[in-house]
């Protein structure tokens, strides 16, 4: 009898070992940031530097980034800092793994002048709920030290 209790005992510690495990399997869902649908959806439209989400191209700084459903991405940025000025216009395709963002800026302008293509990486940080407080977290190498910046917050425009 006691053989069978400590048989017993010793299968149910398995089991439950096996339970616990298995609850803290990894099939979450790493798109979805915080929200049903995941990133790629949740990024589609117009995001606004700043809290107001009023893009303004005269207002000191104005900053906006456009996403479509079809994979095609824009930005816009203006400074105005009295008598100097400056704007700078891309357009580009975009993608979404997990939190990664990749925009492919195949055409640019910066205060009128064409620029070179270039490729975009970011971090997509999303506050836990709502359209407030977007912000984008690049990794940078520079004179051999790495470090990392953020950009925003963004406001998705209504």
């Amino acid at each position: 009898m006691k053989k069978q209790i400590k048989l017993l005992s010793f299968l149910m510690c398995i089991m439950l070992s096996v339970f616990a495990l298995s609850a803290c399997g990894d099939d979450d869902n790493k798109d979805s940031g915080g929200e049903q649908g995941g990133i790629q959806d949740r990024i589609v439209g117009s995001w606004v530097w700043g809290e107001t989400g009023n893009f303004n191209p005269s207002a000191h700084h104005a900053a906006r980034y456009i996403f479509r459903s079809n994979g095609k991405c824009e930005y816009e940025e203006y400074w105005n800092e009295g008598d100097i000025s400056s704007n700078t216009k891309k357009s580009g395709t975009f993608s979404v793994n997990g939190i990664d963002l990749i925009m492919n800026w195949t055409s640019i302008t910066k205060d009128g002048s064409a620029q070179e293509p270039e490729v975009d990486k970011a971090e997509i940080m999303y506050p836990a709920s709502g359209d407030t407080g977007m912000f984008l977290k690049r990794y940078y190498t520079v004179d051999g030290r790495t470090g990392w910046s953020e950009e925003g917050p963004f406001t998705k425009a209504k």
